[in-house]
């Protein structure tokens, strides 16, 4: 920008906000008062709206996301320790019903299997590609009251409450 057009800007903001000083003054104190608190109010809607309403969704969110990390957590600790108590003695049912049982509860739960095999050790391998939390949940549950092992457990959070895994799974041995 050229001086000139400098010049002539300052002026015009030089005018304005002298305009704007000079409609101040000529306010009386009590609409002073209230031009200030109509500032104040547009300030703290202002800051409820863009920081402290997100920030509590956020909040609410991080604490939903730790309680279910909490959940899954004590499942599995719980699971590893009843797998330890349990020997590693072979399973004494036939592999073709634990796959109709695990793909079966597993349809009756919500879960969605995306691939399943036997491998080489026996065990039925399950992979599911996405699935809510709860309902995966309640699926675990069936399995361990049909006397259903999870032995090998793999777990990816996707989305809040959504999920991804890959376990293997066998009969509890019976001795």
């Amino acid at each position: 920008m050229n001086p000139i057009g400098r010049l002539v800007g300052g002026r015009v903001a030089s005018s304005a906000m002298s305009k704007g000083a000079e409609q101040w003054l000529r306010l009386s104190s009590r609409e002073k008062v209230m031009v200030s608190g109509l500032f104040l109010f547009l300030v703290v809607v202002l800051f409820c709206s863009f920081i402290l309403f997100p920030g509590g969704k956020r909040l609410t969110q991080a604490i939903d996301a730790l309680h279910s990390s909490r959940e899954l957590n004590s499942y599995v600790v719980g699971r590893l320790q009843e797998g330890m108590a349990v020997d590693g003695s072979a399973s004494k049912k036939p592999s073709a019903s634990i796959q109709e049982l695990v793909i079966q509860s597993a349809k009756s739960t919500g879960v969605d299997i995306e691939r399943y095999e036997f491998d080489r050790n026996g065990y039925f391998s399950v992979g599911v590609s996405r699935v809510d939390f709860s309902k995966f949940v309640k699926w675990l549950v069936f399995l361990e009251n049909n006397d259903i092992q999870i032995i090998n457990f793999n777990l990816t959070r996707l989305d809040l409450g959504f999920i991804s895994c890959s376990l293997s799974v066998r009969y509890i041995a019976h001795h």
